[in-house]
């Protein structure tokens, strides 16, 4: 069978609640150009995997180079998230993950794409 990649609306972290849990007791991982905060939850969301991905204003004041490398982030992790699904099929509970960008340097694709493959395995281990 072929595999899928892409990533529907319910695989994004909106909900203001669980966002507000994920800060205050999820884990961090600092993984250059990412800080990572994670947390695994025992209840059952929409989707077994959401993320957030933010960018900070200070670091990048302009919209267009934000929006840039938040969707650059948004690909490398959709075309790399079976790294975490797969071992996630023997879960019963959901992680969200928020990918923070933290430094300075818009980074081309494929060094943020090698980076989140690190970051996803590096977020199983701790899972495990």
């Amino acid at each position: 069978m072929v595999q899928r990649f892409f990533l529907k609306k319910d695989a994004y972290l909106s909900e203001k609640k669980i966002i507000r849990k994920l800060f205050l007791e999820g884990t961090f991982i600092k993984q250059t150009p990412f800080k990572i905060i994670f947390l695994q939850l025992r209840e059952q969301q929409s989707s077994k995997v959401q993320i957030l991905v933010s960018v900070p204003k200070r670091l990048f004041r302009h919209a267009v180079e934000r929006n840039l490398l938040k969707r650059r982030i948004r690909e490398a992790y959709r075309l790399n998230k079976h790294i975490l699904l797969n071992s996630m099929n023997d879960f019963n509970s959901c992680i969200i993950i928020a990918f923070i960008y933290s430094v300075k340097v818009i980074h081309e694709y494929q060094y943020i794409q090698s980076m989140m493959r690190k970051s996803l395995l590096k977020i199983e281990e701790a899972l495990l």
